[in-house]
């Protein structure tokens, strides 16, 4: 097996952790789109790396969901939830996770997001009201699982993001009333914003 190695700067991440943070999820996809040259880097790798391993684009895509989902541990973010009053955390840049290799679910879905839309992939980040998870935009005809952006039209496949072992277009049970009823925001990410 061949491996991905990855050199952070500890200096680019102190730098980033110094930056002003917001909670308003529709300034999230600057988070993603942030020029961090290891985020680049790795989704270099892993994209090097899935077409050495003669992967289509769907089971590539795959696989940066199931390497966020595995190598950063998910922390539960403080958040007021059912009328606890504790203040919500705002989110991490994705050299932040990497340095750190933990992050709350924004945090891990910006990751794959940043990840994804560098490999080339047409993403979003799905902020549902107990979940967020990432988009990925799909072939039209495809069966699965789109949400579509009101806007643009693009239909986007579900990315699970909270817990290990998911692919895309699977979709948890307890979700599935959100989902269904349109309770999920989509926020795309400018690819334009990344050349």
């Amino acid at each position: 097996k061949r491996q991905v190695k990855l050199s952070l700067s500890q200096a680019r991440y102190e730098a980033y952790r110094e930056r002003p943070r917001g909670l308003n999820t529709c300034r999230w996809s600057d988070y993603v789109t942030a020029d961090i040259p290891e985020v680049t880097a790795l989704a270099n790798a892993l994209l090097a790396l899935g077409r050495e391993q003669g992967l289509c684009a769907y089971e590539r895509a795959c696989n940066v969901l199931a390497f966020v989902q595995q190598c950063i541990q998910l922390m539960p973010d403080r958040c007021s939830r059912k009328g606890e009053d504790i203040p919500i955390e705002p989110p991490r840049y994705p050299i932040e996770s990497l340095m750190e290799g933990m992050g709350g679910e924004e945090d891990r879905a910006i990751l794959a997001a940043a990840l994804l839309s560098r490999m080339g992939y047409q993403v979003a980040l799905l902020v549902g009201p107990d979940r967020i998870a990432v988009g990925v935009a799909g072939a039209e005809g495809l069966p699965g699982r789109f949400i579509t952006d009101p806007l643009t039209g693009t239909r986007y496949l579900y990315g699970e993001i909270h817990a290990t072992g998911w692919i895309l277009d699977e979709l948890p049970e307890e979700l599935r009333p959100d989902w269904d009823e349109g309770r999920f925001e989509v926020i795309p990410i400018g690819i334009e914003a990344l050349r």
